[in-house]
C-alpha cells in the first residue's frame, strides 16, 4: 500500500457540484490514470441537454432518477467529452445488490458507477469481501485526515475502503464503464 502525496482523486467542489459527474470523472482517472482537465469538464456540460439536472446544489440526479436510460445516454456523452481518445464504453447492470458477481466485471479496464442513498461514486474493486471506492465526497468528510491510496489486487488509487457488507444499493441498477482493448 502506497499513499499518494497530492491528491489526484476530483472532489466536488474541484470543478463544480455534481457528484454523478465527478464519479465519472474519477472513472476516467481509474482507467485511464488522467485526470479530467477544466477544458473537458467543461465540453462534458456543454453535451448535456439539461445540466442542471446535474449540477443543481442538493439535487444529485434525483430530478432523472426514474429515467436510467437517460443517464446512460448522458454518461455516454460526458465519457466521451473528458476522454475523447479512449474507447471508453458503457452499460447498465442490472440488477445489482451486495450478491453481485463483482469479480466478473471489475478490473484494471472497469468500473463501477454507482448510487447510495446520499451519493454517486465509483466502485473500483471488490477484494476479500472490501469495496474499494473513488468518492468526490470522502476528502470533504476526512479533511486533514484524507488518503489516496493503491491497495486491493488491482491497485487502482482510491480514497474509501470498508467492508462489503456496508456497501449501500439505492438503485437496483449501476453503470459499468470499460475501456476497450
Amino acid at each position: 500500500m502506497h499513499a499518494i502525496a497530492e491528491r489526484l482523486i476530483l472532489c466536488q467542489g474541484d470543478r463544480d457540484s455534481a457528484c454523478f459527474l465527478y464519479s465519472l470523472a474519477n472513472a476516467v482517472h481509474a482507467l485511464t490514470g488522467e485526470v479530467v482537465s477544466e477544458a473537458r469538464w467543461t465540453s462534458a456540460i456543454e453535451q448535456l441537454k439539461y445540466p442542471c439536472d446535474y449540477l443543481s446544489a442538493n439535487t444529485g440526479t434525483r430530478k432523472i432518477d426514474r429515467a436510467p436510460r437517460r443517464l446512460l445516454i448522458d454518461a455516454k456523452a460526458i465519457l466521451s467529452a473528458f476522454y475523447p481518445v479512449a474507447q471508453l464504453k458503457v452499460s447498465m447492470i442490472r440488477p445489482i445488490d451486495r450478491s453481485y458477481e463483482f469479480g466478473t466485471v471489475l478490473s484494471k479496464r472497469s468500473v463501477i458507477v454507482m448510487a447510495n442513498k446520499q451519493h454517486w461514486f465509483c466502485l473500483l474493486e471488490v477484494y476479500r469481501r472490501r469495496a474499494f471506492v473513488a468518492c468526490s465526497a470522502v476528502w470533504q468528510d476526512h479533511g486533514e485526515s484524507y488518503a489516496e491510496l493503491r491497495q486491493g489486487k488491482l491497485q487502482h488509487l482510491s480514497n474509501d475502503a470498508f467492508p462489503l457488507s456496508q456497501l449501500e444499493f439505492y438503485k437496483p441498477w449501476a453503470l459499468l464503464v470499460a475501456r476497450e482493448a
